[in-house]
């Protein structure tokens, strides 16, 4: 079943049965040469509820409605699905009264939408920082940049396409995320807080990004980006997706390399401004091709600075490696494992 966790999408004139005129704000603008005015109404903030971003509409137009599954209150952590829909868009009737089943039969256009799956960490077998330190030691795909957010108030992992479209994948404490300031308002809405962290607290979460229509297509094998077509996809996105980000394509030089050879430096001089860590990072934490990089940088000096020196390369890698992941590696694969091919798959 997909998931939604934030939608934007348009309501046909024929599914709004009415509109609280005192909610919205008119704008009439001109067009200076040919003296045409064109008149816009937007919610006010002031009127907007939890979980309602955005609520607009050019006169003799449609309008279009941006929310997220905090409109769901208490149900919030199951997403917008097909289950779930009529309520989230029944929870702003306060500002546009939208007759929900005609809109379904509209099956009105959707502009953006992201694919979240809650995965629950007993299942998976590991805490949420074994799963994210998991993702960082399997992910292998050069196309993907991985972004680690570590704090007291942020525990996740976010993998970044470098392609031209925009492509992201993030998992992340979903528990730490709704404690945060930004969040307040959502947790005083709700009529048992306390149940909703706890459910937090056991489960880990998955979020893709779809931005462009194409891709929304594409992800979810779908012929139009319409609601209803959206929300009875039968596609794993975040499934096919990670497993995307995991696949490492054959014969791809790493652009750490690269990096190296355009700088024109000392082995041991790009090691100091680079930094153990970053340089294990980028190799993927794959072993052979850390060694592989320090012997292409280090040439003749290898064996000196990686086994010999007063303070060996490899011992700083041993050290950087039980620092960031206390998981064993048979944990580590079976966590990865378990995740792409008993979880995501069939979430």
């Amino acid at each position: 079943m997909i998931r939604i966790d934030t939608l934007k999408l348009e309501i046909p004139q024929e599914a709004v049965r009415g509109i609280n005129s005192l909610a919205f704000r008119r704008s009439d603008i001109s067009d200076l040469q040919s003296g045409q005015i064109e008149t816009f109404y937007k919610a006010k903030n002031d009127f907007l509820p939890v979980g309602c971003s955005e609520v607009k509409c050019k006169e003799g137009g449609e309008y279009q409605v941006r929310i997220s599954a905090k409109t769901l209150g208490q149900k919030y952590l199951e997403g917008i699905n097909t289950n779930t829909i009529e309520q989230a868009l029944s929870s702003i009737s306060d500002v546009i009264d939208i007759d929900t089943q005609k809109l379904i039969d509209y099956n009105p256009k959707v502009y953006l939408f992201d694919v979240t799956d809650n995965i629950s960490l007993e299942s998976l077998g590991g805490s949420k920082r074994d799963v994210i330190n998991s993702l960082m030691a399997v992910k292998s795909n050069d196309r993907f940049l991985p972004y680690i957010y570590d704090s007291k108030h942020q525990l996740a992992v976010e993998f970044r396409g470098t392609q031209q479209e925009k492509n992201r994948l993030i998992c992340y404490d979903k528990y730490l995320d709704l404690k945060r300031s930004k969040n307040k308002e959502f947790r005083e809405s709700l009529p048992n807080p306390v149940l909703m962290f706890t459910q937090a607290q056991n489960t880990i979460r998955i979020e893709s990004n779809t931005t462009t229509l194409k891709s929304a297509r594409d992800r979810l094998s779908i012929p139009d980006n319409n609601l209803v077509t959206i929300l009875n996809s039968k596609e794993a996105v975040n499934y096919n997706c990670l497993k995307k980000i995991m696949n490492h394509r054959k014969g791809q030089q790493l652009d750490i390399f690269d990096e190296y050879k355009k700088m024109n430096i000392q082995g041991v001089d790009y090691i100091r401004m680079k930094g153990i860590q970053s340089i294990i990072t980028e190799c993927r934490n794959d072993s052979k091709l850390i060694k592989e990089f320090f012997k292409f940088i280090l040439g003749d000096r290898f064996n000196y600075y990686f086994y010999k020196s007063s303070v060996p390369i490899k011992k700083l890698i041993q050290e950087s490696k039980m620092m960031n992941s206390k998981t064993d590696e048979s944990k580590i694969l079976t966590i990865a494992d378990r995740l792409l091919d008993e979880l995501l798959k069939v979430a």
